[in-house]
């Protein structure tokens, strides 16, 4: 048996860089601009937690932004979806802290939150306790990392997080008259005298150096309030002179 060696292919090669017949280059569609104070507000901050993060950190702060999307794959971009079909969200929420670990460093942390399994658990029971439907810019939100969950077979331990929402209603501009406006005043005054404030909370951020009136600034709420639970340290419990 022998070759051809005059054989030659009986089909065209394709030009590259011409359109081929019947093809027709569709343009990509363009997305409509997000306003000004969007683009302001996008980037959010550095991850709040991360590989390194060991269980009892915790971040505070005023919520500055809020956002919502599919979670993707690790490594691969692909978008996320249950066994079922369904996509897998996340929930995107940069608060406002006082940290600052490099010259630069605005104090904006993005805490991420899967919206399925035990992270959706804690942000509903959080949402329930603070009689919300969620957190709202200007709420102050705490985030608690707990530690590691049980394992599913052929699944990585869940990531444990523990969170709080200091939720600040909407102000009523609606004027009291007559002599009802002393005693709303007086039953706001209570209201604030009796704030909650989470005793591991405070005890957590006083081991990480933070005084009292840091840790009401953070919380939302009184430096009396913080002082009423126990186990002040001494820089906590005695102002500090001041740097010249």
């Amino acid at each position: 048996m022998t070759w051809n060696n005059q054989y030659t292919p009986q089909f065209q090669q394709p030009q590259y860089g011409q359109p081929q017949q019947g093809y027709a280059p569709q343009e990509e569609p363009i997305a409509p601009a997000p306003s000004f104070g969007q683009l302001l507000k996008s980037g959010g901050g550095k991850a709040a937690f991360n590989k390194d993060s060991m269980p009892g950190t915790i971040v505070t702060g005023t919520v500055v932004d809020i956002k919502t999307r599919q979670k993707k794959e690790y490594g691969t971009g692909k978008p996320m979806f249950s066994q079922k079909g369904n996509p897998k969200y996340e929930a995107l929420i940069t608060v406002q802290t006082s940290l600052q670990e490099a010259p630069d460093d605005d104090g904006r942390r993005t805490i991420y939150i899967n919206m399925w399994g035990v992270q959706q658990d804690a942000i509903r029971k959080a949402c329930e306790a603070a009689k919300c439907e969620g957190p709202v810019e200007g709420d102050t939100f705490t985030a608690t990392y707990v530690g590691l969950g049980q394992a599913q077979p052929g699944m990585s331990a869940p990531k444990l997080y523990e969170y709080r929402i200091d939720h600040k209603p909407p102000v009523s501009f609606t004027q009291p008259t007559g002599g009802t406006q002393q005693p709303m005043q007086q039953q706001q005054g209570v209201q604030q005298q009796q704030a909650h404030v989470d005793p591991m909370t405070v005890t957590q951020l006083r081991n990480a150096g933070k005084t009292d009136d840091e840790i009401a600034r953070l919380l939302g709420v009184q430096p009396v309030d913080v002082m009423r639970v126990p186990g002040r340290t001494a820089a906590a419990a005695e102002p500090s002179e001041p740097e010249f």
